[in-house]
């Protein structure tokens, strides 16, 4: 599985209720199209985070699809929808965006994850061995191609691991107020996975 990992934030003259309901309107186009190997969405709402500065919130939209091949049905619907009113909409009400691509290398995709840990795999590590240590701790995602600016894996959990700790350039978790460099913690807001 492959997650296209899109985030974003709103224009400061944009409200944060017009936003999201432009964004809800946009997946829904998404959903309603469903690209073939296209397996749903999932937004989260963070306070803030470091590889995107904004004085507003950062949405967090992720795209699952099967294999690296969706991603070009996944493009072909996102296309599809510039010529619809509802990309039009979020697109007038969005500030700034980047995007990575993250692969699954264990576990399975959280609706709603409590806890994400970003890091880097230390340099003296070999992969396997890493990639094994996170799996003991939640669902592992790992950037393909260093695509994207933020940390190389991402470690989804339910709860709380202390282990991660010292491992996590950023740990965002819901109920802190923001997201910060280095060992941080910040405050995210629950999205929903939307399946087609």
């Amino acid at each position: 599985m492959i997650a296209w990992i899109f985030w974003h934030t709103r224009h400061a003259d944009a409200g944060e209720s017009d936003y999201r309901t432009a964004l809800r309107a946009f997946h829904d186009l998404i959903l309603t199209t469903a690209p073939e190997g296209f397996l749903g969405v999932r937004v989260l709402r963070h306070e803030a985070l470091p590889w995107l500065v904004s004085a507003t919130e950062v949405y967090e939209d992720r795209y699952f699809v099967e294999s690296s091949a969706a991603l070009d049905a996944l493009d072909e619907a996102a296309l599809a929808a510039f010529s619809q009113d509802a990309h039009a909409r979020i697109a007038r009400l969005a500030a700034t965006a980047t995007a990575g691509l993250y692969r699954l290398r264990a576990g399975e995709p959280l609706p709603s994850p409590a806890h994400t840990f970003w890091m880097s795999k230390p340099r003296q590590d070999p992969y396997a061995p890493f990639i094994e240590r996170l799996s003991r701790a939640g669902t592992v995602w790992s950037r393909k191609m260093v695509l994207g600016p933020a940390p190389e894996f991402c470690v989804e959990r339910e709860n709380d691991d202390e282990g991660l700790h010292s491992l996590a350039e950023l740990h965002c978790y819901m109920d802190m107020a923001r997201c910060l460099p280095a060992r941080w913690t910040g405050r995210s807001t629950r999205g929903a996975f939307r399946k087609s």
